[in-house]
């Protein structure tokens, strides 16, 4: 299978996610207590969205000059330009309808209830923490696109090395047609070339006999 078409499927499922994702944000409002995080990881989604759709558009440029190698049709380029183009055009949507962010009463108040006399403190290390959170959590999403992608990456080199082995198979068998064609005539060549020296030998003789024939006649006369 083409892996354009499997990054095109993964793109559509995961804006489709997005998409929802973002509805259920603005449904469930901002002092919902678990409204910020689910726009962190919406956020968060929206970039991993934005880098597998580049590595897709500049997949697609590479191809632009290459249809013929990669058998694809001017048709079938201009419709994953298309897909490219409707895909950014959804993400920059989504990207901008994103509500920004609204500071969180829910800290003000765990740090009150915490920490009446420290609450900067409290509020300092719950923000390191959550800023620690998603660094692991960018960090094993990219983990897991860079294995998609070599996977995919790993199919269409199979798929060339079987094309690759394909075609040596046929040349190598064309190649012993030829040589055994070429073993043939050869056989055939040395057959003519044998009885070609056969008749001059002959020939050699019927002229010496004639030559001592004469020589007799000379002599006797």
């Amino acid at each position: 299978m083409d892996p354009y078409y499997s990054a095109k499927n993964e793109l559509e499922v995961q804006l489709e996610n997005a998409s929802g994702s973002l509805n259920r944000l603005k449904a469930i409002g901002e002092d919902n207590s678990d409204y910020g995080r689910q726009r962190r990881e919406l956020k968060r989604n929206l970039s991993v969205i934005e880098e597998d759709l580049e590595d897709l558009s500049q997949t697609v440029e590479i191809i632009s000059g290459n249809l013929e190698r990669f058998k694809l049709t001017e048709e079938e380029y201009a419709a994953r330009c298309r897909f490219v183009k409707s895909a950014t055009e959804m993400l920059n949507k989504l990207k901008e309808t994103l509500p920004r962010q609204k500071q969180s009463q829910n800290i003000d108040s765990m740090k009150d209830s915490l920490a009446p006399e420290g609450g900067d403190e409290v509020e300092q290390l719950l923000m390191e923490q959550d800023d620690a959170m998603m660094r692991q959590n960018e960090e094993l999403e990219q983990l897991s696109h860079a294995v998609v992608r070599v996977k995919e990456v790993s199919g269409a080199i199979n798929e060339e090395i079987k094309t690759q082995d394909t075609l040596l198979d046929k040349l190598t068998g064309k190649v012993e047609a030829v040589t055994d064609r070429m073993r043939q005539t050869n056989k055939k060549v040395d057959k003519i070339v044998e009885k070609m020296s056969t008749k001059r030998q002959y020939a050699c003789i019927a002229l010496l006999v004639v030559v001592l024939v004469i020589l007799c006649v000379l002599t006797i006369s």
